[in-house]
């Protein structure tokens, strides 16, 4: 990994420089051994800015900081990277685990499909249930979601008069389908 700076209106002193390694060495566990790093500092009048640029194999991460002092403006935007560095690998990361999963479950299924004797297994029986669907708002749906253990509610939206679905998503918030 090599590490450029280009100082403008300013130099670049052996105590910044060493800062600035210092909170890079934190970023090495995201990139590549041949990734590339570039950082801009500039100061004008007051405004102190850092400006950092990492050429990866897969990827061009940007960040850019201004603050009153160099320091905190390089800080500032280390702590942006290694954020967008972290969300990459960990996109990364759930795509591979994603297309594992998915390999696995095919193959399961396919073998599942097929008895020893090479007969295929009975399509899913369909269960009706009948319900008697409640007249509330989205928000009362919305509660009594959040108090029962229930994945969805089936509801006359009162407002509207249609029939709406509130659902709990994945990631734990609540999704509302209406016609």
């Amino acid at each position: 990994m090599t590490i450029r700076f280009t100082c403008r209106q300013t130099r670049l002193t052996p105590a910044l420089r060493q800062f600035a390694e210092e909170k890079l060495s934190r970023l090495q566990r995201y990139v590549d051994a041949d990734s590339e790093m570039h950082m801009v500092l500039s100061v004008e009048k007051h405004r102190h800015q850092a400006e950092m640029t990492i050429n990866s194999a897969r990827r061009l991460f940007t960040g850019t900081a201004i603050t009153d002092d160099l320091y905190t403006a390089i800080a500032l935007v280390l702590e942006k990277l290694e954020k967008q560095l972290r969300r990459d690998k960990r996109r990364r990361t759930d795509r591979r685990r994603r297309e594992t999963h998915e390999i696995r479950r095919v193959a399961e299924s396919t073998a599942s499909r097929e008895n020893g004797r090479g007969r295929k297994d009975p399509p899913p029986r369909i269960l009706r249930e009948k319900v008697q669907l409640r007249s509330m708002s989205a928000e009362t749906a919305a509660d009594h979601v959040d108090e029962s253990q229930q994945d969805f509610l089936v509801f006359r939206n009162s407002e509207s008069e249609q029939i709406s679905v509130i659902y709990r998503r994945p990631d734990g918030r609540l999704g509302l389908i209406e016609d």
